[in-house]
C-alpha cells in the first residue's frame, strides 16, 4: 500500500464532504493503521490535523470511526504529540461525557497520560468535574478500569491532585465501600501530595487499619497501607493505633524473610513504620520489639532490591533522631555497620541516605565516627593507597638501587640531573661520561684521558665556542664535534620533552648520527632523537657539573 501511495490518495480525500465518502475512507485508513509501516506514513502525513478538523460531527458512525482510528495511531508517541499540538484533547475529554465513544475517548486519553509531560495539560480541560460526575452516577457499581486507569495516572499530577482532593471524602468512602484497589491507588496517589483534605482520612483511619489486618486481597493490602504511610499528620496518634491494633506482632511477622510475603506487600510495610516511627514512643515501642534487627535480616535477604533498602535506610534514619532508640541502634545492632558497607552502593538515593545518617551516628559516638571516618578516608584514596600496597608488597617488582624511575630522573631544579640507567636493559651505568651519544668504555676511556685530560676541561679551553687557541692533537676534532652537538642542542633541545629515550630509539638514533656512521645531518634538521638529556637546562647543568667534579 505504501508503494502505491493508496495514503496519500487516501489522505486527500478526508477533505470531502460526503458523508458516506468519509466513513469509507476513514474505515479503510482504520484498517491500514494497524500495520507500522502505514502507520509510520500516516505520521509523515500529518493525518491526525484532519482528522482534528472532523470532530465533533453528527454522524455518530464517523465520530466512532474516527477514534478508533485515532486509537490505532496513538501508541506511537510522535503521534500523541501531533494531537496535543492540534488542539485535539479538549474535544477527545468532552466525548468521555457521552457512553457512546466514552470507551474509545478513555483509551487515547491514558495513552496521552502516560508521557509525563503530558499529565498537567489535562488540569486546562474538565476531566475532573466530568469524572467526579461519573463517580456520583456509580456509586454503588464497578467503575470503567480505561477510566481508573487514567485517574490514577493524572492524579501524579500535583495540580490536578489538588481538583480531586476537593471530593476525596466521596472516593474514600466509595474506594472502602466497594474494595476498589484502583480507586485506593487513585487515593493514595493524591494523598502524596500536600494537600490540606488530608485530614479527611481521620475518620476512616480505624476502617483502614482493620481492612488491612483482615483483608485477603493483596493488592487492596497494598493501597491501604501506602494511604497510611502517606499520612505525616501530626494530630494522629500513631502510638494509640499501634497498640489498638497490635500491630508491631503483625508488622514483624510479615516483615520476616523466612515468611516470605510478596515484596509490594513487605515495600508498603516498611514504608508504614518509616512513617510512624517519626513518633518518639511509637518508635520505642518498635525497638523494644527487636524491629531493628528484622530490618537488617530483611535489609540482607532484599539487597537486590533497591527500593526496600531506602526504605529500610529511612526507618534508621528517622530512629536515630530519638535518644531512646539511638543508643540501641548504635550499641545493641549491626546497623552502623551495614549502613557502612551500602555507603558506596551504586543507587544515588541509597549512597545519600547512608552518607546522612552515618553523620547524625557520627555527631552522638566517637568510637563509630572514627571508624566512619577511616571508611572514608579508604573510599576516597582507594587508588592512592592501592599504590602503596603495592608498594610494599615484596611480590612486586621494585626498581633497582643504581637507577630512578624515568618520571623521577628529573627535578628539574635539581643539580644531580645525572642519569643512572641499567647497562642491561639498555641504559647507561654512567652519568653520560662526555660522550654526548656514546660511553666512554666503549672507547677505550675518555678522549686524552692519558695526556692527562678529563670531562669537562674543554669547556675552560680557549679554543672552545669559537677561541682563538686550539685543542692539542688529536683531541681537536673530538672536541670541536662536542661543541657543535652543544651548539645544536641550544638550537634544538629534546623533542620528546620530559622523556627518557627507550633502547629502540636510541637504536634508531644511532643508526642516523654521524658518530655512528649515520649520514650526516643537515644544518637545521631535527633530530630523531635529541639524545638522552630531556631538556637544553639539564644538558647545561650536566656539562657544569662535570667542570665541578674535575
Amino acid at each position: 500500500m505504501t508503494q502505491k501511495s493508496i495514503i496519500a490518495y487516501l489522505n486527500t480525500m478526508l477533505e470531502r464532504k460526503s458523508l458516506e465518502l468519509l466513513i469509507l475512507v476513514v474505515s479503510f485508513l482504520k484498517r491500514l493503521s494497524i500495520y507500522k509501516e502505514n502507520k509510520d506514513v500516516m505520521k509523515e502525513m500529518n493525518v491526525v490535523s484532519k482528522l482534528n478538523k472532523m470532530i465533533p460531527h453528527q454522524s455518530d458512525i464517523l465520530v466512532s470511526l474516527i477514534l478508533r482510528l485515532i486509537l490505532n495511531l496513538s501508541f506511537d508517541k510522535d503521534i500523541r504529540t501531533q494531537i496535543i499540538k492540534c488542539g485535539m484533547l479538549p474535544k477527545l475529554v468532552n466525548f468521555v461525557k457521552e457512553e457512546t465513544h466514552r470507551v474509545f475517548a478513555l483509551c487515547i486519553l491514558y495513552h496521552i497520560s502516560v508521557d509525563d509531560k503530558c499529565k498537567g495539560l489535562f488540569s486546562y480541560t474538565d476531566i475532573v468535574p466530568i469524572i467526579v460526575h461519573i463517580l456520583q452516577e456509580n456509586e454503588e457499581g464497578q467503575l470503567d478500569m480505561e477510566l481508573m486507569a487514567l485517574c490514577v495516572n493524572i492524579t501524579q499530577n500535583t495540580k490536578i491532585a489538588g481538583h480531586f482532593a476537593q471530593n476525596l471524602r466521596l472516593l474514600l468512602r466509595q474506594s472502602l465501600k466497594n474494595r476498589d484497589s484502583l480507586m485506593l491507588k487513585m487515593v493514595r496517589n493524591i494523598l502524596s501530595h500536600d494537600v490540606p483534605e488530608k485530614k479527611v482520612v481521620l475518620s476512616s483511619i480505624n476502617e483502614i487499619v482493620s481492612i488491612v489486618k483482615d483483608c485477603a486481597h493483596e493488592e487492596i493490602t497494598v493501597e491501604l497501607l501506602g494511604v497510611l504511610a502517606e499520612l505525616n499528620l501530626p494530630e494522629i496518634d500513631f502510638r494509640q493505633l499501634v497498640t489498638e491494633y497490635n500491630l508491631v506482632p503483625w508488622i514483624s511477622r510479615n516483615l520476616a524473610p523466612a515468611n516470605k510475603v510478596a515484596d509490594d506487600v513487605v515495600l508498603e510495610i516498611v514504608r508504614f513504620v518509616g512513617n510512624v516511627v517519626r513518633d518518639e514512643a511509637c518508635a520505642q515501642l518498635f525497638a523494644n520489639a527487636g524491629l531493628p534487627n528484622t530490618l537488617i535480616e530483611l535489609i540482607t535477604a532484599k539487597q537486590e532490591d533497591d527500593e526496600i533498602v531506602l526504605q529500610i535506610l529511612y526507618v534508621f534514619y528517622q530512629m536515630i533522631f530519638h535518644k531512646c532508640t539511638r543508643e540501641l541502634l548504635i550499641k545493641q545492632s549491626q546497623a552502623p555497620a551495614y549502613l557502612i558497607d551500602l555507603m558506596h552502593d551504586k543507587n544515588t538515593e541509597v549512597r545519600r541516605m547512608c552518607d546522612t545518617t552515618l553523620d547524625i551516628i557520627s555527631e552522638y559516638d566517637d568510637e563509630w565516627a572514627t571508624k566512619i571516618q577511616y571508611e572514608k578516608f579508604k573510599w576516597h584514596n582507594s587508588q592512592w593507597l592501592e599504590m602503596v600496597t603495592q608498594g610494599n608488597d615484596p611480590e612486586v617488582d621494585s626498581y633497582d638501587d643504581d637507577y630512578l624511575p624515568r618520571e623521577m630522573m628529573l627535578s628539574g631544579d635539581s643539580t644531580a640531573d645525572l642519569l643512572y640507567q641499567h647497562e642491561q636493559d639498555g641504559y647507561r651505568d654512567h652519568p653520560y661520561a662526555d660522550y654526548p651519544y656514546g660511553d666512554h668504555r666503549d672507547y677505550g676511556g675518555y678522549p686524552g684521558e692519558e695526556e692527562g685530560y678529563h670531562p669537562g676541561d674543554h669547556l675552560q679551553h680557549p679554543g672552545f665556542h669559537g677561541g682563538e687557541g686550539e685543542f692539542p692533537g688529536h683531541l681537536a676534532g673530538h672536541y670541536r664535534e662536542q661543541e657543535e652537538d652543544y651548539d645544536y642542542y641550544q638550537q634544538h633541545y629534546n623533542q620528546f620533552g620530559n622523556r627518557m629515550m627507550s633502547p629502540d630509539e636510541e637504536a634508531m638514533y644511532e643508526a642516523s648520527h654521524p658518530m655512528y656512521g649515520g649520514p650526516p645531518m643537515a644544518l637545521g634538521q631535527e633530530p630523531r632523537n635529541a639524545g638522552y638529556m630531556t631538556n637544553l637546562d639539564s644538558f647545561s647543568r650536566t656539562l657544569e657539573n662535570w667542570h665541578l667534579r674535575s
